[in-house]
């Protein structure tokens, strides 16, 4: 999930979109959406079972997903 920073405060439960993560690392991630993102920064929440954790991240490249059109955009994000 991410979210844009909402003028520097974190963001309520409510305030996060549901995103399709494709790929993970330590460093950083790539998301998908069928929204073209309007933010530079994001708070990426992730949660399993039995734990959840926030971590600040920039976005550094938007691309048009090939494979899906025009209708899909992969995020990279790198966590700060």
């Amino acid at each position: 999930m991410a979210v844009d920073f909402v003028q520097g405060q974190v963001p309520t439960a409510d305030d996060f979109q549901t995103m399709e993560c494709r790929n993970l690392s330590s460093h950083g991630c790539l998301l998908w959406t069928a929204t073209k993102p309007v933010f530079k920064h994001c708070l990426i929440r992730l949660v399993t079972q039995n734990e959840e954790i926030c971590i600040p991240a920039r976005v550094v490249h938007v691309l048009a997903d090939a494979e899906e059109g025009p209708s899909g955009y992969l995020i990279g994000c790198e966590f700060t």
